[in-house]
């Protein structure tokens, strides 16, 4: 079998040198070749796995030539990308019917939808046929839709997350609405049909159900799932799996086991007010006891430091330390302490939040393109091992606490700032 043909160690040291010639690659249009050229090295001239690299490249050339892929526009490449490892390495995605109803009608104590998010982005948006909006907007107007009472924790919005076709000028509508192009979804999609077909594909594919939501085409639209736990106030993330980046969760019978990134994942909206409970297992809670993870830093940096409200924030890395102690992540006494000790203990990952520069493009190629090599390389050597899971599933849902160990929100952040600029 292949994945004995050679020692589990060289999948490894093969993705580490094909992310190392990404990195070096003078010529992104020459990247195939050199890692065909690489992942060669070392076979044997009759090995399969020498024949699989062939055919791998060969398809890619392929996929290339089929869809006319033009290699001076790195947000068609990076969506192509994407769509060529789905077709290699992904499984069939569930299909999932979106209800949708019209944004002119969505209302919340007698204020509209639109004049709502007026305060925070340009409403054309909504009407736009080449951008589509999901995210915390798309949440929130599935939340007022559905009657929730308290939208506070919704506003303001941090930031506009945006499907855009890549057949239109990205840069320019980016920097006409305010969203982050590195964040955007680019698509190859032309026309409403394409839209749609693009939208209800990541609507299968979404971290939970209360983000299968989209605003398009002056609409929102929605799966049944998303509207029920809107209501229930249920974070429920989805076993969805990502060719490129892997899978969060796990389906048993009984429910969805997370990994660690999902967990986390799930702790930060929780963390964030964005519902009432998240849906998970003990068996989930008992790997965090006596574990200060690097998660713990990266929600702190990415999602709890950006917050625009200054209670919220307050509130966020109150609850961030509270919840470390109640699941024994730490026994730190306030949330300076924890976030000293886990800064000691994962200093690189503190860079997490300092990348603030202009878009490179070149940059999100290489990156796109070292995911894609890296998973090409553990499918020639026997594909990614899979976890050890659980045999049961006893739910174990987590809430909020009604109050957490005041502390100085300035003198926090102050050291936060200090210790993350130093990095630079």
């Amino acid at each position: 079998m292949r994945a004995q043909e050679l020692p589990p160690q060289n999948a490894v040291l093969l993705s580490d040198t094909l992310r190392d010639a990404v990195m070096c690659c003078d010529d992104l249009t020459r990247l195939p070749l050199e890692c065909a050229r690489i992942a060669f090295q070392g076979l044997a001239f009759d090995s399969p796995m020498r024949r699989d690299a062939r055919n791998l490249v060969r398809e890619w050339v392929d996929y290339a030539n089929e869809q006319t892929i033009p290699p001076e526009n790195p947000f068609v490449v990076r969506e192509h990308v994407t769509r060529f490892a789905g077709l290699q390495f992904g499984r069939e995605a569930r299909s999932e019917n979106l209800l949708e109803v019209p944004i002119a009608g969505i209302r919340h104590k007698g204020k509209s939808f639109e004049r709502i998010l007026s305060s925070h982005v340009k409403t054309a948006i909504i009407r736009d046929p080449h951008v589509a909006v999901v995210g915390g907007a798309a949440r929130l107007a599935l939340k007022m839709h559905a009657g929730v009472d308290d939208i506070s924790n919704e506003l303001p919005l941090n930031d506009i997350d945006a499907v855009v076709s890549a057949a239109t000028d990205v840069a320019r509508k980016a920097e006409r609405y305010g969203f982050d192009v590195t964040g955007a979804k680019i698509v190859d999609a032309d026309g409403d049909e394409g839209m749609r077909s693009n939208i209800k594909r990541l609507m299968s594919s979404t971290d939970c159900t209360m983000n299968q939501a989209c605003l398009y085409d002056n609409k929102l639209l929605f799966t049944e799932a998303a509207l029920q736990d809107i209501k229930d106030g249920n974070i429920r993330l989805i076993a969805k799996y990502d060719p490129l980046f892997g899978t969060e969760g796990f389906e048993l019978p009984e429910g969805t086991y997370l990994d660690r990134k999902g967990l986390y994942r799930g702790l930060s909206f929780l963390l964030r007010g964005k519902g009432e409970r998240l849906i998970v297992s003990q068996e989930n809670l008992d790997l965090e006891t006596s574990e200060i993870g690097r998660y713990w830093l990266v929600m702190l940096l990415v999602k709890l430091l950006p917050i625009k409200s200054q209670k919220a924030r307050y509130n966020a890395i109150g609850h961030w330390h509270e919840m470390a102690l109640r699941l024994g992540a730490t026994e730190a006494k306030d949330p300076m302490k924890f976030f000293g000790d886990v800064y000691r203990k994962y200093p690189d990952t503190a860079m997490t939040n300092l990348n603030d520069g202009e878009y490179d493009a070149g940059a999100q190629m290489r990156w796109i393109i070292s995911k894609l090599t890296t998973r090409a390389a553990q499918e020639l050597y026997g594909g990614v091992m899979p976890p050890t899971l659980p045999t049961t599933y006893t739910p174990a849902n987590l809430e909020l606490a009604p109050s957490f160990r005041p502390y100085d929100l300035r003198a926090f952040q102050a050291m936060v700032y200090a210790k993350t600029k130093a990095r630079r």
